[in-house]
């Protein structure tokens, strides 16, 4: 057997050796080259002294959470648009500082960034927010993969959440104001939008359209995969709805909210343990942290 090393799973797997389920968070011992998982009770110790291993026996220990390659793949939630609110920021700086050389430094502290440039660092936080609700439900059986890069642009995906309900593609945003669905049409014409307080926000859900677009060709490349349940959903973070409020369905895409995004997640069991792991080890390689 190839060299292995103990680890707890970020995705969940199944036993090489016995076929046992294995849950994400679980201790296992994984095999990197084989790109095999097995439980803690078929460690490769036992191959080695019953004479069937054909390589070098890892040190037996508790398993490590940051050895696991696949916490390499899960990304950082919120990474991007950090990064870009530091990117404008630091630009701003530069700025005032070459234009104003004696007094940069004050100018800086009594004024704020710009709104273009909070916004990003909001955005952020919204992210990050919901990025560690995913988290959580990781020990029940989804993956989270965070902050996507989607191939040849400059764009990404908030999150993909790979659960026992589907694929669930999230577009998070961190918006003050009611979401509503509204009827901006005459009489004659349907004309349906998403506005948060006074803001036409539909233009999100063509965005959403577009990053479906790239899961769905990402889990077409491998046929047993294809037919896997997708959805797109923008979820607001911090915004207001009203009373008794469902999730908005609109131009194919769910409006929702934290809290009954996480629990869609397990609505209903659609996709096993082990295909699981293979869609979430699919969409983390075709679609690497940003």
């Amino acid at each position: 057997m190839a060299e292995s090393r103990s680890l707890r799973l970020r995705y969940p797997a199944v036993c090489a050796a016995c076929g046992k389920a294995l849950a994400a968070g679980t201790g296992a011992w994984w095999d990197a080259t084989r790109k095999q998982a097995r439980c803690i009770e078929h460690s490769p110790a036992v191959e080695v002294s019953a004479g069937v291993a054909d390589g070098p026996t890892p040190e037996a220990g508790p398993p490590h959470a940051d050895e696991a390659e696949v916490d390499l793949r899960s990304g950082v939630a919120g990474a991007s648009a950090q990064r870009e609110f530091e990117r404008r920021r630091a630009q701003r700086e530069a700025r005032i500082r070459t234009a104003h050389p004696h007094i940069g430094g004050l100018i800086l502290a009594l004024t704020d960034d710009p709104q273009s440039t909070r916004a990003w660092a909001a955005g952020a936080d919204g992210e990050r927010a919901l990025g560690n609700r995913f988290d959580e439900v990781a020990a029940r059986g989804a993956v989270a993969l965070h902050d996507r890069r989607i191939p040849d642009t400059r764009a990404n995906i908030d999150h993909i959440v790979v659960a026992p309900a589907g694929v669930f593609v999230v577009d998070a945003k961190k918006y003050t104001g009611k979401v509503e669905k509204r009827d901006v049409g005459g009489f004659f014409k349907k004309d349906e939008r998403l506005y948060v307080g006074r803001r036409d926000c539909s233009r999100l859900l063509a965005g959403m359209q577009k990053q479906l677009a790239v899961v769905r060709n990402a889990l077409a490349t491998q046929t047993d995969l294809a037919d896997v349940p997708l959805t797109g959903n923008l979820c607001f973070v911090g915004a207001e709805w009203s009373w008794f409020a469902r999730p908005i369905e609109l131009d194919g895409v769910t409006v929702t909210w934290p809290k009954v995004l996480v629990e869609m997640f397990e609505k209903r069991i659609v996709l096993t343990p082990a295909r699981i792991g293979a869609v979430a080890r699919l969409l983390g390689e075709r679609l690497p942290s940003a």
